[in-house]
């Protein structure tokens, strides 16, 4: 025996290796932070010809044709981002941070279903422009939040007020009964931005929701007081009067991991994050044994104790060796 690899069994091992590098790279996501939050969502309906100038070339409005997100295409998402931590648990910035921000149900160029950050307003400093580079920083900003248990009724009250140097402003009130909301399993999200539509995260998340109010689903109506103020700067367009609030929507808590696709982005603080740099070519030809590859002799022991050398696995028409990585390991 000369103990030369078999071409076929070279030609399955590099495939085999070739594919698995391109699943791992495929698949590689960065830690970039985490983050327990509480945020109120209204699901809007906004003028198509004004929302269409925030899209990038080639992406178009997803809008659903059922169910509670029917025609909803924007979401104005209120958020109390109580806790931001990093990968290695400690806080991000200063740890906390209130924003609001415009969320668009959209589709990619490809054909993808995704969310398309096209705006938001932040009291963090740090936090503007943001990972998607386009939050504006609040001149004004307030948040009140309330619950009072009365005759057996749960009833909370919110208040948000964001406003910005340029303009904008998204102002809600609302008072209602809470009720009992669903948990949602875990699932993995896409959010571009709409400034930089090469660059997204991919938002890992999991949360309880409370539907008070839908004008689709009709489920009790549990919102007591109700008032929405949205105008100026770049969302003028946007909030012209002819906007209609579709779904008042409770998320009373939302567990959030912010992964980046690429570890090449892995030392990029949140809130200046750029996209991830192109993957590089595959070498095949660098993946493993190649063709005409000599085996060296070895002497290995399996789980029994038993010891294997190269001559004692060799066959009448050779051997294959397969390297698998166990899951003990």
């Amino acid at each position: 025996m000369t103990g030369i690899v078999p071409y076929a069994g070279v030609r399955i091992l590099v495939t085999v290796a070739a594919i698995a590098a391109l699943m791992a790279r495929a698949t590689a996501q960065t830690p970039v932070e985490s983050s327990a939050e509480a945020r109120f969502q209204l699901d809007l309906h906004v003028p198509d010809a004004a929302l269409a100038t925030f899209l990038p070339t080639g992406w178009t409005p997803n809008v659903a044709s059922q169910g509670p997100a029917k025609n909803a295409n924007l979401r104005a998402v209120f958020i109390d981002r109580v806790t931001i931590n990093g990968p290695n648990g400690r806080p991000v910035g200063k740890g906390s941070n209130r924003l609001v921000y415009l969320v668009a149900p959209v589709k990619e160029p490809g054909g993808t279903n995704v969310q398309l950050v096209i705006g938001g307003l932040t009291e963090d400093p740090e936090d503007s422009p943001g990972p998607f580079a386009n939050y504006l920083l609040t001149t004004t900003h307030t948040m009140e939040r309330s619950t009072s248990n009365r005759s057996g009724s749960i009833i909370d009250s919110q208040d948000w007020i964001f406003a910005a140097a340029s303009g904008e402003h998204l102002e809600m009130h609302i008072k209602f009964e809470r009720g009992v909301g669903n948990k949602g399993n875990p699932s993995d999200t896409r959010f571009y931005s709409a400034k930089n539509p090469s660059f997204y995260q991919i938002s890992r998340q999991e949360q309880v929701l409370d539907i008070l109010r839908n004008v689709t689903t009709t489920p009790p109506d549990r919102v007591k007081e109700f008032s929405f103020k949205a105008a100026g700067g770049s969302y003028a367009k946007l909030f012209d009067g002819t906007e209609s609030v579709l779904s008042w929507d409770n998320i009373l808590w939302l567990s959030r991991l912010v992964q980046l696709p690429s570890a090449g982005a892995a030392s990029v603080p949140a809130g200046r994050q750029v996209p991830a740099p192109a993957r590089p070519k595959i070498d095949v030809s660098k993946l493993g044994p190649q063709v005409g590859d000599r085996v060296p002799d070895f002497s290995l022991k399996d789980q029994t104790g038993k010891t294997w050398t190269r001559q004692s696995i060799m066959g009448s028409r050779g051997a294959m060796l397969v390297f698998v990585r166990s899951a003990d390991c």
